[in-house]
């Protein structure tokens, strides 16, 4: 559509827009499209935290287990600041730290 707006000289603020937009494919066969809508991919801060946290509460009632939800916690702030650091880390890095945790209850859990 860009290249189609861009030829005909239409729409230069839509074409601008469009340049905007950082597109990504969801293609799993693709090894480089693996982790793409990882919250602490995509998002930073307190928006990628949450997002890690209500997914994880989809399939796991974190109240059932509080020292499992403090661990994730500590473990989501220590990742953020791997990846703020560049380092190339995921949510399935916290889990798998996780399943190193000393607490037998967190490690089972993870």
């Amino acid at each position: 559509m860009l290249h189609d707006y861009e030829s005909k000289g239409l729409y230069p603020e839509i074409c601008d827009y469009i340049k905007q937009i950082h597109f990504v494919t969801v293609d799993a066969k693709k090894s480089e499209n693996h982790g793409v809508l990882d919250p602490l991919v995509f998002l930073t801060g307190q928006e990628a935290k949450n997002l890690i946290v209500s997914m994880i509460g989809e399939f796991y009632d974190l109240k059932q287990n509080e020292q499992f939800e403090k661990e994730l916690l500590q473990m989501i702030e220590k990742y953020l600041i791997l990846r703020e650091n560049g380092e190339k880390v995921g949510t399935k890095n916290i889990m798998e730290a996780l399943t190193k945790s000393e607490t037998d209850r967190v490690r089972i859990t993870a």
